[in-house]
């Protein structure tokens, strides 16, 4: 059986949603990896992401980024990747910087405050969670660069605009974090 698979030799940027013969279909460019292990790193996770998932559409790509960049930002972190994803990843992390009055997230709000901002913006939090964030590990560099995160870090500066994003973000990640908050 012939499989047409993408076999990652070569990083995925750009995508773009194209027609051919009246069809929608995923395009992308490609760039080189920057080492051989971070290829198969990525087409390692291909493959547990592709047992529930197909690579057609703008979503399916943005489902895979997530999959993709929380598992590689993560790493060794302390942070679990839970069913929320990269943005629960982030929630968890603003929480934490912002109970610890850390990072430029401190609002002076009560638990019960934050949690009810969270939840009005969209994010469930629970009071529990604040109170707990207290106590917990405040990993820098962990959330994943992907258009959920960037959507609600965009959300947030609303409220913190003194949130320092590079405590966030990966090293070296910034200049492509500016570029989607500008999209967003």
């Amino acid at each position: 059986m012939l499989n047409l698979e993408f076999d990652f030799k070569r990083k995925l940027v750009n995508p773009k949603m194209i027609e051919v013969d009246g069809k929608e279909h995923i395009s992308f460019d490609s760039v080189p990896w920057r080492s051989a292990e971070e290829g198969q790193q990525a087409r390692v996770l291909f493959d547990g992401w592709r047992a529930d998932n197909c690579l057609k559409t703008m979503a399916n790509w943005e489902s895979w980024e997530d999959y993709y960049e929380s598992a590689i930002t993560t790493k060794g972190t302390g942070i679990k990747v839970t069913a929320e994803g990269s943005i629960g990843v982030l929630r968890r992390i603003f929480i934490r910087a912002a109970v610890q009055k850390q990072w430029g997230c401190d609002s002076g709000l009560t638990y019960k405050a934050l949690a009810e901002q969270l939840t009005g913006l969209g994010y469930a939090t629970t009071v529990d969670e604040c109170k707990n964030a207290k106590r917990a590990k405040l990993p820098e560099h962990a959330v994943p660069v992907t258009v959920g995160t960037t959507t609600f870090v965009k959300m947030l500066l609303e409220y913190y605009p003194a949130m320092d994003l590079f405590k966030l973000f990966p090293l070296g990640r910034m200049d492509e974090v500016m570029q989607r908050l500008a999209k967003v």
